[in-house]
């Protein structure tokens, strides 16, 4: 991960991607790093940030699926969790309806 784009350029130079470099930069996009840290389910408040697990969902809500195959839960993000660590303020920082769900 790079901190601005003149490193990811640097490394594009040193690794001699040069022919290659407005793709590359192009394609980048900012990102959070994240650490994460184990916890039993019960002990995360309802409509927190966790990876893996079981969601937090409305009674009516309908899994998704893949044809017949049932989506394997992979992630929920409370984005006013997230949002002091976005450096370019493209994360909204209150809660959305949902906030959001990965499902894979």
């Amino acid at each position: 991960m790079f901190d601005t784009l003149d490193a990811l350029r640097q490394q594009i130079r040193m690794h001699g991607l040069e022919a290659h470099q407005a793709q590359i930069v192009n394609a980048a996009k900012p990102a959070i790093w994240m650490e994460r840290t184990r916890a039993e389910d019960d002990e995360i408040p309802v409509g927190h940030s966790k990876l893996g697990g079981l969601p937090d969902l409305p009674a009516d809500f309908r899994w998704p699926y893949d044809g017949k195959t049932p989506l394997t839960f992979l992630a929920q993000f409370k984005f006013s969790e997230l949002a002091p660590l976005d450096d370019h303020d493209i994360m909204p920082d209150h809660a959305c309806p949902g906030d959001a769900l990965l499902f894979l």
